[in-house]
């Protein structure tokens, strides 16, 4: 019986310490979301990702820029295939091909947002997250430019994605840069 109690003591101690340093993770992406503007959004993302359970505020921020840079490439990727369509000419081709050049600007522009991120020069990355975001609306705009094109409810729904993820990354970006906060 008192070899039953050696045995679970420890393993009692390591449940009741995973849950006091999984709050405690919790609490730093609770506490990091809860002034950013798509709250749950952000929650749910940075909680998606397994190194959250042990990034720092900057850590948080790059997490962020990351799944930005992920939804920018695959953008980029739906709208390859939407260019490289044989059936898809014209306007259509040339304002998609458009939208594909502004989307690869913005899979560049994270890029070097996480690089400045990791270089702690946190008001450069901000501005290339702020860069990185403008594709949607660029895209949107050159689509009304062509009046017998309607934006695709694809694009314009994966492109809404991107700005929410963008705009939590700059948020959480901007108490970081000194005397912002």
């Amino acid at each position: 019986m008192a070899s039953n109690s050696y045995f679970l003591a420890p393993l009692a101690l390591l449940f009741i310490l995973s849950a006091i340093l999984a709050k405690g993770d919790d609490t730093l992406i609770t506490k990091t979301c809860k002034n950013v503007t798509y709250s749950d959004l952000c929650i749910s993302t940075l909680k998606s990702d397994p190194s959250s359970a042990k990034a720092d505020v900057k850590g948080l921020a790059s997490i962020m820029v990351r799944f930005g840079h992920a939804k920018a490439s695959s953008i980029r990727s739906y709208l390859k295939a939407l260019v490289y369509n044989k059936a898809t000419k014209g306007a259509l081709k040339e304002t998609l091909q458009f939208c594909l050049t502004r989307f690869s600007y913005s899979v560049r522009e994270l890029r070097v947002a996480l690089h400045k991120l990791s270089k702690d020069q946190f008001e450069f990355a901000q501005y290339d997250v702020t860069s990185g975001d403008d594709a949607p609306d660029d895209c949107k705009e050159e689509f009304s430019n062509t009046p017998s094109l309607s934006y695709p409810p694809e694009l314009s729904r994966r492109g809404d994605d991107f700005e929410k993820i963008c705009f939590i990354a700059q948020e959480i970006i901007d108490p970081l840069i000194p005397n912002n906060s």
